[in-house]
């Protein structure tokens, strides 16, 4: 496999319960393909070159951990989010969101915000 440096659908569909990609320099958009891989439940995508904003098939997903701090992300939180009831951990901080914040009740194992 060639690699480019941008997350291509043959790492998400390598993956089965964790994807750790931290600080690679990956560019490109969130893959709404992460969404097929029944199994994940933790992604960290720290410190990557990331563009456009978080996926809504993401809402579909078992995901317990959700780390996305310092990808360049932006637009709004997405009241979806809200909806992803397994997080334990969601780190969205120094992106470039904006807006208000979802109301996150339903997410009662939340510990980390």
């Amino acid at each position: 496999m060639h690699w480019t440096h941008q997350i291509s659908s043959t790492i998400w569909d390598s993956c089965h319960r964790r994807s750790i990609l931290t600080g690679q320099d990956l560019d490109g958009v969130l893959p709404a393909s992460l969404a097929k891989l029944p199994y994940l439940k933790q992604v960290n995508l720290l410190r990557n070159d990331l563009s456009g904003s978080i996926p809504r098939e993401w809402a579909s997903t078992k995901l317990e951990y959700l780390v996305l701090r310092s990808c360049n992300i932006t637009g709004k939180i997405p009241e979806y989010i809200s909806t992803m009831t397994n997080l334990t951990v969601l780190d969205l901080s120094f992106n470039r969101l904006e807006g208000t914040i979802p109301n996150f009740a339903n997410i009662m194992q939340l510990s980390t915000m």
